[in-house]
């Protein structure tokens, strides 16, 4: 598809992402050379002859004939070097005419967002997402109204059910954009984005790993296009630095009392990337809603 050079960042137990450089897509070959795990076209051996393999590349050619494009590849990683090869693993699509051209409604385009596995370890989903221009990120939405379809990996029509699901969560993601546009009118005063912030660090962190960091950190700008005040802004502020991390604070080591600065680590997994996602959304519905301007249905 382009000859550019993809941005690609390893991790541990062969985890990596994979990301298109900007206005283009990832080719199948990249994704072959850096992500193998997605031209799996076998199960893992630990599986029973009734797990139905749905190989992820098959729907790439079926996507792009549709005109969505593979921007983004994460696959986990594994302490099972054998493993590596069928382990989970995430890929974002966008619209061809939306790589270059300008944002359509509250500077964001509708991705699809795909999650499959060859090892037991995920059924074949797909969500909404939504990528933001700004800031290059990407991000997961759901709520009681849109956003995911699972798909097992057995049963009769496999195939035709997540080719279904597909175009399902195409028109959800639209519809996304529709809600990001609502929360653009959603004002927060400061004390409001920090709590907002206080709540989205939680998201991130159970109570033992919390890191010490005030709430305006969380949802600190990174560019000056960030620092409005409203919902949708708070969210993607909050959303970029908890996703990419780099956040610094103060660790105390309760054995020795010795105090040692620190950063926070990115979300690397595919499943930590889903679920911190649509945990924060689901956050900026429920402050809308306390705003006393519920995002429409």
């Amino acid at each position: 598809m382009n000859a550019f050079s993809p941005i690609a960042r390893r991790f541990g137990r062969g985890a990596i992402a994979l990301q298109a450089q900007r206005g283009e897509a990832l080719s199948f070959e990249q994704i072959a050379q850096f992500a193998p795990t997605v031209f799996a076209d076998i199960a893992h051996s630990s599986r029973s002859d009734r797990f139905q393999v749905i190989p992820t590349h098959q729907l790439l050619g079926g996507l792009a004939k549709e005109g969505f494009l593979p921007v983004k590849v994460q696959v986990g990683g594994s302490r099972d070097s054998e493993k590596r090869a069928f382990t989970k693993h995430l890929i974002r699509f966008r619209r061809q005419d939306d790589l270059v051209g300008a944002p359509k409604v509250a500077d964001s385009h509708p991705e699809v967002v795909l999650m499959n596995a060859h090892d037991g370890t995920s059924s074949y989903q797909l969500h909404a997402g939504l990528f933001r221009l700004v800031c290059l990120n990407g991000m997961t939405v759901s709520d009681a109204h849109f956003g995911q379809v699972k798909v097992g990996h057995s049963g009769k029509g496999v195939l035709d059910k997540v080719i279904e699901g597909t175009y399902r969560v195409l028109d959800d993601a639209v519809l996304a954009l529709g809600r990001a546009q609502e929360l653009q009118t959603v004002s927060l005063d400061r004390d409001e984005q920090r709590i907002f912030g206080e709540a989205a660090l939680r998201l991130r962190y159970d109570d033992e790993t919390l890191p010490r960091i005030d709430g305006r950190e969380v949802v600190r700008a990174r560019r000056e296009a960030d620092t409005y005040g409203t919902l949708w802004h708070t969210f993607n502020r909050a959303q970029e630095n908890l996703v990419r991390g780099g956040l610094s604070y103060r660790h105390m080591n309760d054995e020795t009392n010795r105090v040692s600065y620190r950063e926070t680590r990115p979300v690397q997994s595919a499943d930590g990337d889903i679920k911190l996602n649509r945990a924060l959304w689901h956050l900026t519905q429920e402050f809308a809603k306390l705003k006393g301007q519920a995002v429409a249905a």
